[in-house]
């Protein structure tokens, strides 16, 4: 059996395998297809967010804005039937200079340092520093000298 696309020759193994073979180095193709057969394969329900997508919200402070990864308004439905989701989960940016003002927090809010600067107060964090304030706290105005992106985790209740 011949096949033009092949190059006139027989390819067996799986369907992947079979196309695979007739992308003739298209890397970006095969990028995408091999995204989307591991997409295919996760649990119905899992929620996966590209860093690509354009989804960063103001927080209504300048220089500041979040994407929120997962729980009230991340559009996706994450409480388990019908129940309020326990937390949100959100990336945070903030600007060099920007400046995050003071406030409390109902619940715990955990931040994890992804890249750059983040100052609390007197505290400075850097790449991998993480912090947890317990609910009924006071969070201390929170700015950056060369910007930051943080992985923050915390009550549904919390504002942006």
């Amino acid at each position: 059996m011949s096949d033009d696309r092949t190059g006139g020759k027989r390819v067996g193994g799986t369907p992947w395998d079979r196309i695979r073979s007739q992308l003739d180095g298209d890397e970006q193709l095969d990028a995408e297809l091999t995204r989307m057969v591991v997409e295919s394969s996760l649990p119905a329900g899992a929620v996966v967010v590209r860093a690509q997508s354009s989804d960063w919200l103001p927080t209504g402070v300048p220089g500041v804005r979040c994407k929120i990864l997962a729980g009230p308004g991340s559009g996706r439905s994450d409480g388990k039937d019908g129940e309020e989701p326990s937390r949100r989960v959100l990336l945070m940016s903030v600007d060099a200079g920007a400046v995050y003002p003071g406030h409390e927090h109902p619940d715990v809010e955990e931040t994890f340092v992804l890249s750059g600067d983040l100052r609390v107060g007197d505290l400075c964090l850097g790449p991998g520093d993480f912090q947890s304030l317990p609910g009924g706290s006071f969070h201390p105005p929170q700015t950056s000298e060369a910007g930051c992106l943080c992985l923050v985790i915390c009550s549904p209740h919390q504002k942006r």
